[in-house]
């Protein structure tokens, strides 16, 4: 899973088995409705790989995921608008730590890095979370993936990135928390209407009228 722009989105996975019997619902992207659970599938996403894990990257807007069979896999990224794939980097042979059979299906974004854990599976022993540097276009130094004592046990498939929280702002209007809410703030406002994210200052998940209010009863150099 991950989530992305107000959204959550889910990789489907359904076995050939079940596919010809149409049991289950088929493989692909879906979005999930976090009110009621249903899922409804990404038609733009269609000709999508099986996706084994993915995450948002807040600093670029992509979602970034791994795909591809046991010791021959991708990292793919795609915008959440008109869902088109690129491939960012093949996985060399390195980072499966010399594991036959192995696949990652944890993604982690963050720091302008993706980390790759794989699942519980004691047959493979430890393997260390792979590390992709975005900027140098290239895996850098693994990560030790620590056990416990005497279990040959490492992380599950789940992996997330969290961006530390920005210290809050002394007035709710100071969208760029300058110590002021001025112009900049009102652009952030106006250039972000009906989206969300930047400019959301009630974090109702979307910028609108509210938010427009908040910044003009706060105008002026913050207390």
């Amino acid at each position: 899973m991950g989530f992305g722009n107000g959204v959550l989105y889910a990789g489907v996975f359904r076995s050939a088995i079940d596919e010809g019997t149409g049991r289950g619902i088929p493989r692909g992207l879906y979005t999930i409705n976090i009110t009621t659970a249903v899922a409804t599938p990404v038609s733009a996403a269609s000709n999508f790989p099986l996706i084994l894990g993915m995450d948002f990257n807040l600093d670029d807007g992509f979602m970034y995921a791994v795909v591809g069979e046991d010791n021959a896999q991708s990292i793919v990224r795609f915008d959440l608008v008109t869902f088109t794939i690129a491939e960012v980097a093949v996985l060399p042979a390195s980072v499966y730590a010399g594991q036959v059979g192995l696949k990652f299906d944890g993604v982690a974004v963050g720091e302008g890095k993706v980390f790759l854990t794989t699942g519980l599976n004691s047959g493979y022993g430890n393997v260390p979370i792979a590390v992709y540097d975005l900027a140098a276009g290239a895996f850098v130094q693994s990560l030790p993936n620590p056990t416990r004592s005497a279990e040959n046990r490492y992380y599950s498939a789940g992996a997330t990135y969290f961006n530390p929280a920005p210290a809050p702002s002394p007035c709710l209007g100071d969208v760029n928390d300058d110590g002021t809410v001025d112009g900049s703030d009102l652009a952030s406002v106006v250039g972000n209407w009906g989206s969300a994210g930047v400019g959301d200052i009630d974090s109702n998940g979307v910028v609108d009228g509210a938010d427009l209010g908040l910044v003009l009863s706060a105008w002026g150099s913050c207390p």
